[in-house]
């Protein structure tokens, strides 16, 4: 709920048009490597979902992670959302109010697409828009 990746998939869904959320994970500088890799772990995962799992009302959030250079392959596990707030603090700047947040200092759920993703795995989730 926190990203601007998924709140643009999520008004596409609400239009009618499926969307899949893509987001890497990033504790340093993402190479051109990094991003190579990002498009060969996300193709299969993308066909995947377009093919066989795309329903009305629902969107998929992919979360990569950030992992060393030279790791080809990673596992991907399909796991819940982790509702856990962003712990933000709120700046008071010339043009207003900005908020900052560190995803790193996020609460981890154990099994959920954060703790997934920060324990180097590929996190895929099915978001259903209405409960």
């Amino acid at each position: 709920y926190h990203s601007g990746t998924v709140a643009a998939v999520r008004e596409a869904a609400l239009h009618g048009i499926p969307g899949i959320a893509l987001s890497h994970y990033r504790s340093r500088q993402l190479t051109t490597e990094d991003w190579r890799r990002a498009a060969d772990w996300c193709a299969p995962i993308i066909l995947d979902i377009l093919s066989n799992r795309s329903e009305p009302g629902v969107i998929w959030n992919i979360n990569l992670p950030c992992l060393p250079a030279g790791v080809e392959t990673v596992d991907i596990v399909e796991c819940p959302l982790d509702l856990s707030p962003l712990p933000l603090e709120f700046l008071n700047e010339e043009a207003g109010l900005r908020y900052s947040g560190e995803y790193s200092k996020r609460a981890r759920t154990p099994g959920s697409d954060i703790d997934v993703c920060f324990s180097g795995k590929i996190a895929v989730t099915r978001i259903p828009l209405v409960g």
